[in-house]
């Protein structure tokens, strides 16, 4: 690829996006993140070795290089290795005048990318026709003079169809467009690829999100022929995981149902065991309840379920988990999904653990759509990054336990008996095989605690 966006889940998408040659726009509303974009795109391509020049008509430098620090860029970093500079421009009528001190300092530092923020700063001052034309005309001639790509940030009006500049939407080789959505009283932001030339769009929208010391993420929908099952298979030894699931396989998507006042999780044993027993490392999300709550819960799992010691059930914590907390109701659907992400991408979990997902289920019911091509996407993505992903949901309703199962390749289901609910029925399904019962009884659960007491204590020094 001859230049990046910086935005490594676009990139791998669109790998010849933005080319020798190429004039791009960078369009939106105020406070959409277009400068954020550029700046991005100017400090990735630097750090590759290709100057950047960004010209501002608007911004103090020294406020400009706090605001993007905190996404991240250290800037003066690039600057004093001469790898980008920063060329503030008082907004004039004298175009003339403009150009030549532009041109002055494009053959004295010699660009490979210029950013121009924002363009509506000068266009919207020239009213002459002709100027106006031959401005267009120097812009478009910008990618051909430096040997390589430039940036035109632009402002939108809303409720306008254009963006008002003329002709250079129109000659621009790469259109992206940046706006944003307010749902349920939260902020959801999106990238839209309008157009770039020579790449087949297929996906022409992504919501994306800006992140303090991270930058810009985006929500990439995967491509399924793109999937491959990663070929490792993790195994057990009591009878009980054997008997029931055989195998875990990485990137497997384990869905667990029980009802939402059965409150003791004997169906996580089998997991747990494999967790130790193959030293992965998982990473657990609540919807409900905070990791001090999730620890103490698992704990008391271990030590009452398995008859290990409290300190054997520390060290299993310890070595295997790491625990978060997110409010479901503190964040659009979109952003809810890249936090996970982020998470994911930041601990590289072996497994990811979601508890409490019966909570979503009011917002599921706001936009089923959305919600639901949010979770095939990230079942998909986990998926090919061999990440095994688990989902604990109390069952609420038919019609949403007929959505989560069709996607699962194991669900696990916790059914209690009106007769003898202190003995639960543990339906367990791999999808091909026929399902495996267990009615954890007394002596059943007297077996299973003796077996992988042994197990653990073994398999932890």
């Amino acid at each position: 690829m001859d230049f990046i966006t910086g935005i490594k889940d676009l990139d791998e998408l669109y790998p010849n996006m933005l080319r020798t040659g190429f004039l791009v726009v960078v369009a939106g509303p105020p406070g959409s993140g277009k400068t954020s974009l550029a700046s991005l795109i100017c400090s990735s391509n630097a750090y590759n070795g290709k100057k950047c020049l960004y010209i501002s008509f608007q911004e103090d430098k020294e406020k400009f290089y706090t605001i993007m620090n905190l996404l991240g860029l250290n800037l003066p970093s690039l600057e004093e290795k001469g790898y980008f500079k920063y060329l503030k421009l008082p907004i004039t009528k004298d175009v003339d005048s403009l150009m030549d001190e532009l041109r002055r300092v494009i053959m004295d530092y010699n660009p490979r990318i210029i950013v121009v923020d924002s363009v509506n700063a000068i266009l919207q001052y020239v009213k002459d026709e002709d100027k106006r034309a031959w401005l267009q005309n120097f812009f478009s001639q910008l990618p051909i003079l430096i040997n390589g790509i430039a940036v035109l940030i632009a402002e939108h009006k809303p409720g306008t169809h254009t963006l008002g500049l003329g002709d250079i939407e129109f000659i621009a080789d790469v259109l992206l467009f940046l706006e944003y959505r307010v749902r349920r009283g939260f902020l959801s932001r999106f990238l839209q690829i309008r157009k770039a030339r020579g790449s087949r769009v297929h996906i022409s929208e992504v919501p994306f999100a800006i992140r303090e010391k991270v930058g810009i993420r985006v929500l990439v929908p995967e491509v399924i022929r793109r999937i491959r099952s990663v070929p490792k298979m993790y195994r057990g030894e009591s009878t009980l995981f054997n008997k029931s699931l055989g195998y875990i396989q990485a990137g497997e998507h384990i869905l667990v149902l029980h009802p939402t006042y059965a409150r003791m999780p004997w169906y996580l044993l089998p997991i747990i065991e494999t967790v130790v027993l193959n030293n992965l490392k998982v990473l657990g999300i609540s919807y409900h309840y905070s990791p001090d709550e999730m620890r103490f819960l698992i704990k008391r799992l271990l030590v009452s379920e398995t008859g290990i010691s409290a300190e054997v059930a520390e060290k299993i914590i310890d070595r295997h988990f790491i625990l978060e907390a997110l409010n479901p109701y503190g964040y659009s659907l979109e952003e809810l999904a890249l936090e996970e992400k982020e998470l994911v991408d930041l601990y590289k979990p072996d497994v990811i653990a979601f508890h409490a997902v019966e909570l979503l289920d009011p917002l599921v019911e706001s936009d089923k759509a959305l919600y639901y091509n949010l979770l095939v996407n990230q079942v998909y993505s986990f998926k090919r990054q061999g990440v095994i992903t688990l989902r604990i949901m109390g069952v609420l309703s038919r019609k949403r336990v007929l959505r989560e199962t069709a996607l699962a390749d194991i669900v696990i289901r916790v059914m209690l008996r009106k007769k003898d609910i202190s003995s639960p029925r543990i339906y367990f399904w791999r999808r091909g095989a026929r399902p495996y019962v267990v009615i954890l009884d007394e002596n059943m659960l007297k077996n299973v605690q003796k077996e992988l007491r042994a197990i653990l204590t073994r398999h932890v020094r």
